[in-house]
């Protein structure tokens, strides 16, 4: 299809092409999950709403963990530092050592670390002791 345009100088006329509208079909525009992509979607999603529920529960337990343990306001942000490093700081490098390692096995190693600073940090002889696995399971010191 093309449409003819008259020139100002002599008066010819140009065909100029129009380009025209080829159906597309829908389907092909909206991206279709798989059921195993919609369960990954849903663990990550799952992931990062209970990350955002222990970052609040931090926020609240604050004044009772410095109570508690003995810290005054101006030390109170070492305990969030603590918690926020492992949980947010390394995930990058994490993720670059899952792309390396291999994401299942990095998946494996993340869980029994998490199994074994809970149980560390369930026997805690002194206070101090169990900053470190609590910090290392990413949540707040007892």
């Amino acid at each position: 299809m093309s449409v003819s345009i008259d020139s100002a100088a002599g008066g010819e006329a140009a065909a100029v092409p129009v380009p025209v509208p080829v159906p597309v079909s829908r389907a092909a525009d909206v991206a279709v999950m798989t059921a195993r992509q919609r369960i990954i979607l849903v663990l990550l999603l799952g992931t990062q709403f209970m990350l955002a529920v222990d970052f609040s529960i931090l926020n609240v337990a604050l004044p009772s963990i410095g109570a508690g343990v003995g810290l005054t306001d101006a030390h109170l942000q070492w305990v969030a530092t603590a918690f926020a490093l492992p949980a947010a700081g390394f995930t990058l490098l994490f993720g670059r050592v899952a792309d390396l390692a291999g994401r299942r096995r990095m998946l494996i190693a993340g869980l029994v670390l998490l199994v074994a600073a809970s149980l560390v940090g369930g026997w805690p002889p002194a206070r101090p002791c169990c900053w470190a696995p609590a910090s290392a399971r990413g949540s707040p010191p007892p």
